[in-house]
């Protein structure tokens, strides 16, 4: 039958999950292996765009009760991220107190995520984009597409460079028009997320290992730069 695609950015930062019940934040770690992360619950509460509590809508055939499923968890996953901004702010003061320089946005973030002490971790100014949404059976969407509006209704940032493809024209098309705006993206990038939008689908072609054979990832070429070379330095070793 006919598939469509949902086109959405790959973010360059640190996935983690978030685990609510009743609509509060009760547990938050990285994506690890798969299985097992990071418990970075503490951390990951200084971040502002993080819902620590909203109402979810009642499961179906639920209406009127106070939480979604009748009080079951839920998993909100996404990544944690440092703007380019920041990222230069951080360096400066770095550089003047002799410390070293991040490399990218994506080991900045993740080295503040992995701080031990919450403070440190609130002042790095970090922002949370969430891309999935883990629901009880009892209510399951029909589209990926329509996770994403949900996790918006609850409150969570979800990026606006996203789309719904009919065909793969379509998203070679998308992957195009991001290819022009991602120099000026505030926040790292490395590629496009393409998935079945149908969820229905998605369980039918399912998972081989830890890969989902209804996602891939287009990944843009890394980055290049001209640089000089202004010395050779020989030593002879022992």
């Amino acid at each position: 039958g006919e598939v469509s695609y949902f086109c959405e950015v790959k973010f360059d930062g640190l996935a983690v999950s978030l685990i609510y019940e009743n609509g509060k934040f009760i547990r938050g770690a990285t994506r690890g292996d798969g299985f097992v992360g990071e418990d970075i619950t503490q951390n990951l509460k200084t971040i502002n765009s993080i819902p620590l509590e909203f109402t979810p809508p009642p499961a179906k055939g639920e209406a009127g009760r106070g939480s979604r499923g009748g009080g079951s968890e839920f998993e909100v996953r996404g990544e944690v991220l440092m703007s380019k901004k920041t990222l230069i702010a951080l360096n400066k003061k770095n550089e003047r107190e002799g410390k070293t320089l991040f490399a990218n946005t994506r080991n900045a973030a993740a080295g503040s995520m992995r701080q031990l002490d919450p403070k440190l971790a609130a002042e790095r100014s970090l922002d949370f984009y969430a891309y999935d949404l883990i629901l009880p059976e009892n209510n399951q969407q029909k589209l990926h597409s329509n996770l994403h509006q949900e996790l918006k209704s609850f409150g969570f940032n979800v990026d606006k460079h996203e789309a719904v493809c009919k065909n793969l024209e379509e998203v070679i098309a998308f992957i195009k028009k991001f290819e022009k705006i991602r120099p000026d993206f505030p926040f790292g990038t490395d590629g496009i997320v393409i998935s079945v939008n149908e969820i229905k689908l998605q369980k039918v072609l399912g998972v081989v290992g830890k890969a989902p054979r209804y996602m891939v990832a287009f990944k843009y070429p890394a980055e290049r730069a001209t640089t000089i070379v202004k010395d050779v330095t020989i030593n002879v070793g022992r």
